[in-house]
C-alpha cells in the first residue's frame, strides 16, 4: 500500500491534494522524470525498512514515513522549492543564475551523473548506416533542416525523421539546445514528449524515431541503440573522464536544510545502499566521477 501511494502521487503528474512542504506528515519532491526512478525506488526500501521514523531513530516520533513523489522537469522542481509546495526538487541539470539567486540559501545534493544521448530503435534505418554523428549533423536534424532519411546518405529510406524531444524545461531540452542548437530553434515538426517514460515508450514503439534520451534509459533496455557524438562513445566510462560532453548532474535541491526527516532519506540516497540504486537504475554514482 505504501508503494502504492508513491505510484498513485506520480499518474497524477502533480503534487497530491492539499501537499506542501509546511506539512510534516509526509515527505513531499517533485521535479525531474529522469530522477523519479531512483528516488522511487530508494523510497520503496526505506519506507519498508522503516515503517515509522521512530524505527529510524528510537528518539523521533512514532509518525508513518511516507515520501510522495511527482514529476513535471526539473523547472518544476526548482519552481516547487521556492512556493513552499514540496521538501524538494528533482533537477537532472545545473542550476540557472537566475533560480541560484532566488534560492538564495540552499543545498543541492548530487545523488548521481546521468548523460544524454541520441538514440534511435535498434531496428531504426540509421543503425545500418551510421554510429557517429557529428554535431553540425544533429543540429540539421533537430532544427528540422534535414527532415527525412534519404537526405542523410544513399541507401537509407526516402522515410519522415520522427523527431521527438522534450518540453522546454526539461533538463535534457535545455542541454540540447545549448550544446547542439544553439541559437537554432528546435524542429516544428518535432513532438514534444512531457517525460522520460513517454519518451522511451514512443521511441521503442516507433522505428521511425530518434531522439535525445538519458543514457541511463539507453543502457536499461535492449531495444535502443545510441550513437558517438564527434568520435566519442556515450558511455559511461567516457562521461566520467569528461571526453563525452553531454553529461549532467542529478541533483535533488532543498530549503529545508533543517529538515531531519528529508536529511534521513537524503543520507540514505547517498549511502553505498542508496547509490547501489543509483546503478540498478543505470546511472553513475557519485563517487565514480570524484
Amino acid at each position: 500500500m505504501r508503494k502504492l501511494m508513491i505510484c498513485l502521487t506520480l499518474l497524477a503528474g502533480g503534487l497530491a491534494g492539499s501537499a506542501s512542504a509546511s506539512d510534516d506528515r509526509a515527505i513531499f519532491i517533485t521535479g525531474s522524470t529522469t530522477l523519479i526512478p531512483i528516488v522511487s525506488n530508494a523510497a520503496n526500501v526505506f519506507m519498508d525498512r522503516y515503517p515509522t521514523w521512530r524505527d529510524y531513530n528510537p528518539e523521533w516520533p512514532e509518525r508513518p514515513v511516507l515520501i510522495e513523489l511527482s514529476g513535471g522537469g526539473s523547472g518544476q522542481g526548482v519552481r516547487a522549492v521556492l512556493d513552499g509546495a514540496a521538501h524538494a526538487g528533482m533537477v537532472s541539470r545545473e542550476l540557472r543564475d537566475a533560480e541560484l539567486e532566488r534560492l538564495g540559501e540552499h543545498e543541492a545534493v548530487l545523488v548521481g551523473i546521468d548523460a544524454v544521448a541520441i538514440a534511435a530503435h535498434r531496428d531504426n534505418p540509421l543503425h545500418g548506416h551510421y554510429t557517429n554523428f557529428s554535431t553540425a549533423e544533429l543540429a540539421r536534424i533537430f532544427s528540422g533542416e534535414v527532415g527525412r532519411y534519404s537526405a542523410l546518405g544513399n541507401g537509407l529510406p526516402d522515410r519522415e525523421i520522427v523527431l521527438l524531444v522534450r518540453d522546454a524545461s526539461a533538463g535534457s531540452a535545455v542541454m540540447i539546445q545549448n550544446r547542439i542548437l544553439g541559437d537554432t530553434p528546435v524542429s516544428s515538426r518535432a513532438l514534444q514528449m512531457n517525460s522520460q517514460g513517454q519518451l522511451v515508450r514512443t521511441l521503442t514503439d516507433n522505428t521511425s524515431s530518434f531522439a535525445y534520451i538519458s543514457l541511463g534509459l539507453v543502457n536499461a533496455r535492449e531495444d535502443l541503440k545510441a550513437f558517438a557524438i564527434d568520435g566519442v562513445e556515450a558511455s559511461d566510462a567516457n562521461v566520467v573522464n569528461g571526453s563525452y560532453d553531454l553529461s549532467r548532474p542529478m541533483y535533488v535541491v532543498t530549503q529545508a536544510t533543517d529538515n531531519r526527516y528529508l536529511r534521513a532519506f537524503l543520507d540514505f540516497l547517498l549511502d553505498d545502499e542508496g547509490q547501489a540504486i543509483v546503478v540498478d537504475q543505470g546511472y553513475i554514482p557519485v563517487r565514480a566521477a570524484d
